[in-house]
This record gives structure tokens, sequence and C-alpha cells, in this order.
């Protein structure tokens, strides 16, 4: 996801009033047909100072030393992943970095953070090592697997594209980059870049890049997220024919597609079939083949935010019940897209809405 869920907390807490305006489909042959994956930034990302039903907390680190004694933590099936300060929740566990957290993510190989300095560590459970510096606190990594991707500003002032891998230790590649460089997503082995004003996937096995067709310079194309080879992207709505901005779904990104929702960020199912975003000051779900609204009911609350997915066809969703200010008050949910039935998975009680940092590679503040 790229910063559906901090993007929302801030209109929210920005807001004069409680109620927010929010303004492919195959992959190709050779890539796997994937597990069902468990998304990092789930609902824990926006527990700061919340109190979860039947959760236990261990401790992993104190002043960012390894406790000996505590269980360890298997990466390789995401779980609920976020910072508050130094202190980062990872499922049931709980470990202290010893130094403010600024973004994350979580890979095979243990989670990925920066710090307010623009340093980035990985910390595998066990130890914390420093690994680069990424511009903008901005980190992306695919669902499964162990890469990681940033943009780092090299000795001679110019950007470079760095591409880690948190299983094997190393860096993998290292870009150059130019003006305006960024990293938009990472799905497969390969990392998705604007190279020269295009859209251009990089595969990192064969180290070759590829622009993206109907992403050439000039496009107004941004791609949004990338999962099982299907891409979410934005179009215009000034193009004859697609009647209206917001994101579109497909095998490439077309200037001309019709929009799905109208949003500027959101999140693929893992299978790249669903598209969850927030429309018009609330959740949104759509079928990416058809355009069908297979948004789930929820009864009860004053803002909905779906922002991830836990499955094929579950989506997470922040439902929020009161606002006081900045400070909110309400639930996080598992909507089953299919049976249209929602489930209460934890809660959170006046909360700083912008005092947390989801897991998700973008920053809280």
């Amino acid at each position: 996801m790229t910063g559906l869920l901090t993007r929302v907390m801030h209109e929210h807490a920005d807001a004069a009033t409680p109620a927010v305006d929010f303004d492919q489909i195959i992959g190709e042959g050779s890539r796997r047909v994937r597990r069902q994956r468990v998304r990092d930034g789930l609902v824990a990302a926006v527990l700061a100072g919340a109190v979860v039903a039947g959760a236990s907390s261990v401790p992993l680190m104190v002043g960012g030393r390894h406790d000996p004694t505590a269980t360890g933590i298997s990466f390789r099936h995401r779980a609920p992943t976020y910072a508050v300060g130094s202190s980062v929740h990872v499922g049931g566990h709980t470990f202290d970095v010893g130094r403010p957290v600024a973004s994350l993510v979580q890979t095979d190989g243990g989670i990925v953070y920066t710090t307010r300095d623009r340093r980035v560590w990985h910390y595998d459970g066990v130890t914390t090592v420093e690994i680069g510096r990424a511009e903008g606190h901005r980190l992306r990594a695919d669902d499964q697997g162990s890469l990681v991707a940033w943009v780092e500003t090299a000795e001679d002032g110019r950007p470079q594209y760095v591409v880690h891998s948190t299983m094997r230790r190393a860096e993998l590649a290292r870009l150059a980059g130019e003006r305006g460089a960024e990293v938009f997503a990472v799905d497969d082995g390969s990392v998705y870049l604007r190279r020269d004003g295009a859209l251009v996937r990089y595969d990192v096995p064969s180290d070759k890049e590829a622009a993206l067709a109907g992403a050439e310079p000039g496009t107004a194309a941004e791609i949004v997220d990338v999962a099982y080879g299907a891409l979410a992207y934005t179009v215009d709505g000034t193009r004859p024919g697609n009647g209206r901005p917001g994101i579109a779904v497909g095998q490439r990104p077309d200037p001309e597609d019709v929009a799905l929702a109208e949003a500027g960020t959101g999140a693929l199912s893992p299978d790249g079939r669903l598209l969850a975003a927030a429309e018009h000051g609330t959740m949104a779900i759509y079928a990416a083949d058809d355009g069908l609204d297979v948004t789930p009911t929820v009864d009860g609350y004053r803002e909905l935010v779906a922002y991830d997915w836990v499955g094929d066809d579950i989506a997470t969703v922040l439902a929020v019940s009161d606002r006081r200010g900045a400070r909110v008050t309400g639930d996080l949910l598992t909507c089953d897209v299919g049976d249209d039935a929602c489930s209460v998975v934890s809660s959170f009680r006046d909360v700083a809405a912008t005092d947390i940092v989801p897991a998700g590679g973008d920053p809280a503040r």
C-alpha cells in the first residue's frame, strides 16, 4: 500500500469537521502462483496506546539490545506491524530499537525502518544493522520476499535507486537516478520506479529495465500499487472516454482507461482482482475486471477506510466511531468481500491519529 492510511489520518486530523471528503489483471505467464498473503501494516498500525483483546506483548529488545530470553519472531508470515516512537510492534511481539522510527516495512528477513536522520536500519529479530539512507523516509517492499527499495543521495549529490535483500543481508543493486527519482512498488522480484519521466520496471534477477507501455515521458499516470503483476495507476479523466480522474487497474498504465475509484491512493488485493480506496469520504472496493462495486456493508461508524488486505477477498478497515479534535476512537475490522461480512479485530480509544507509524513504508509525519 502506498500511503493510503497515512494520508487519510492526516486529512482527518486537519479537518474542521469529522466528515472528510477523500477525493492487469493477469500477471506474466512466468510469474509464480503466490501463497495467500498476510499484508504488513495491518490493524495494529493505528493502535498507539490501544488495548487489544487477547494480545500478548513479548519484549525482544530493550534500549536497542537483544533480550536473549525473548521468544523469536518469524517474519516470513506478515503480521500487524506498526511503531510508536522507538517501540515496534509485530503481531504479539514488541521490541525497542532505541531510536524513534520514521517509517518501516516488513520483509521475510525482518523489519526495515528509517529514523529521523533518514538512516535505514535492518532488524532481523536479533541484531540491528544500518544499511543506507532513504530520501523522504520512503521504503518499498513486497508482501512476500526479502527485497526492499528506496532512493538514496550519493556523495556527488545525485539520487540513486537502492535494492537490498534482508535474507542475503546484501545490497543487490544500485542504479543511477535523476531529479524526481521515486520508487513506487516492489512486486515479485521487480522494482517499479521513475526513469527520465517514464515509469519503469526493473527486474532484479536479470538486472534489466523495461519502460512500461503507456507510461512514456509526458503521461500523467502514477503507479499506486502493484500486486501479482497487476498495476493500479492514476488516470486524469481528461482523455475522451474515461470520464473522471481516479485509479484504474490493468496490465499496463493507459491514460485513457476508465477509473474504477475516484481517489488518488489505494491498495490492490493480493491477487490483483480487487481495488480498495477511500472514495467520497468512505471506503470503496471494486472488482478490477468489470468495475463492480463489491464494498461490504458496515453500519455504526462515522468514518470507514479500507486500506489493506489479509487475503485475496479479506480487506482490513479502519472504522472510526468518534473523533475529538485530532484524537480518534474506533475499531479495526476485517471484511470478507465475498461474504459481505465484517468482524472486529481490535479496538482503539482516544488515540492521536498522527502519532503512529504504520508499516507500509511512508512516514506518518
